[in-house]
């Protein structure tokens, strides 16, 4: 098989990843921070080590990462929980709807007023442009809420000059990692990120059901917990503790799920995100330019500075239809509006296929899906 999916999660996982799942199932057998026995100490020192390298890989504190099962419990854990009544939260076109959906409920509910950035370019120029103009009107923004990466154009955002503004502004600011981290490497400090959300199957090589959310030293709000349950400490106490991060990892984490997380970030940052970043970047050129010279396919925002992903449809064949069409060809790709239904109506779309490579892809894979979709648009 040819896997080109690598946004929904990557494939195949490194060998080091493998191996530390195994020896997580056959090493962390106790429930950690639940008892004293050495079983269940060397379970919590293995998931602590994982909090160490987060943290580290990301420039916060160790205590400032908390463990989840995806980002759609991160940026949950983050939305619900610091966003408050009365605020005022700017968006953007881009988003997952891990992002839209709670941002929406929030909104229905009158618990926020929701803008979105008025993006019509790939200009990053653009986007700080509109950014200061919400920033400095009568309804100003307490809170921006945006992707580092879309899913769907691959389109990377500045992250950086808009958390240089929302520092500047005191403006609270919560970034989606999920699609650009291990690509890049995202520093919460420099960014200005209060809360940095992502998962961890995607571009960090860990197994799905991994995640974590990551608060700055600096976090201009304290979170109330979405989750409430055992936390192995205070548990005398009616509420969730007072500090981070058992305040909101209610329940036993995923202690297989997170040692494969500490395995991957430890093997991109062992090749360097650079590498990895310009490994992507050559194979989707090598796709975009291929696509671009097949009749009947069009290409969407080619001249976007993505990383991996390539989106594409053909005249005459739905999205879905072209997806099940590659797969006969034994390569995995996806169809549809990719849970970014805003991106596609950015792109003006009615959903396309997504083919999105990663450090394991090769240029002969790439060239032979360009000959499987070139065969599939001759037949028509």
């Amino acid at each position: 098989m040819i896997y080109m999916d690598n946004s929904a999660t990557s494939y195949p996982k490194p060998e080091t990843v493998t191996l530390a799942v195994k020896r997580a199932l056959d090493g962390c057998v106790a429930n950690p921070g639940r008892s004293s026995h050495r079983e269940a100490s060397r379970t919590a020192m293995a998931v602590y080590r994982v909090r160490e390298r987060l943290a580290d890989f990301v420039n916060t504190e160790p205590e400032r990462v908390v463990f989840t099962y995806n980002a759609t419990m991160a940026l949950n854990l983050a939305l619900f929980g610091s966003l408050r009544k009365g605020d005022r939260v700017l968006t953007t076109p881009f988003e997952h709807n891990s992002v839209l959906r709670p941002l929406y409920r929030m909104e229905r509910e009158g618990r926020i007023t929701l803008d979105f950035l008025k993006v019509s370019t790939y200009d990053e120029n653009v986007v700080c442009d509109d950014l200061l103009k919400h920033l400095d009107g009568d309804k100003k923004p307490t809170a921006v809420v945006m992707t580092h990466t879309s899913n769907v154009l691959g389109l990377r955002l500045p992250i950086e000059r808009i958390g240089a503004i929302c520092k500047d502004k005191n403006v609270f600011f919560i970034v989606d990692g999920s699609q650009g981290l291990g690509s890049s490497r995202i520093d919460v400090e420099v960014c200005g990120i209060d809360i940095l959300c992502t998962s961890g199957h995607k571009g960090l090589y860990g197994i799905t059901g991994s995640g974590f959310m990551a608060l700055s030293r600096k976090c201009r709000r304290e979170l109330e917990p979405l989750l409430w349950g055992g936390t192995g400490i205070a548990s005398r106490e009616k509420g969730m503790p007072d500090g981070y991060p058992e305040r909101l990892e209610a329940g036993t984490v995923g202690v297989v799920g997170i040692e494969s997380l500490g395995a991957g970030v430890e093997y991109v940052t062992s090749v360097g995100c650079d590498t990895i970043a310009e490994k992507t970047k050559s194979l989707r050129k090598i796709l975009t330019e291929g696509l671009s010279v097949i009749p009947r396919v069009r290409v969407y925002a080619p001249e976007s500075d993505s990383v991996s992903i390539v989106l594409f449809n053909i005249d005459g064949m739905s999205c879905d239809e072209t997806a099940v069409s590659l797969d006969g060809f034994d390569i995995a790709s996806r169809g549809g509006f990719h849970c970014s239904p805003l991106a596609h109506s950015f792109l003006n779309t009615d959903g396309a296929v997504r083919l999105s490579a990663s450090h394991f892809n090769t240029e002969a894979e790439c060239q032979a899906v360009l000959s499987a979709i070139s065969h599939i648009t001759k037949g028509l």
